[in-house]
């Protein structure tokens, strides 16, 4: 439940939010309402960038930014 909450913290950045499926894979979404699911968090980031149609980096300057922000 930590690590979804911590990666929305940055997945806010891309427009796109995940949740815990069923214990075994993550649920992505886009404010869109696409959705993909992915077995783990090296097919995450992927995954953000096939959705949003843009780069997806979680440590650039301005998502790390972001997470300085609200920590």
């Amino acid at each position: 439940m930590r690590r979804v909450a911590y990666l929305n913290r940055v997945l806010v950045a891309f427009s796109c939010s995940v949740s815990d499926w069923q214990g075994s894979k993550y649920l992505l979404s886009t404010f869109t309402g696409k959705t993909e699911l992915v077995d783990n968090l090296g097919q995450l980031w992927p995954a953000v960038e096939r959705l949003t149609g843009g780069i997806a980096d979680p440590l650039s300057p301005a998502v790390l930014e972001r997470l300085r922000g609200r920590a």
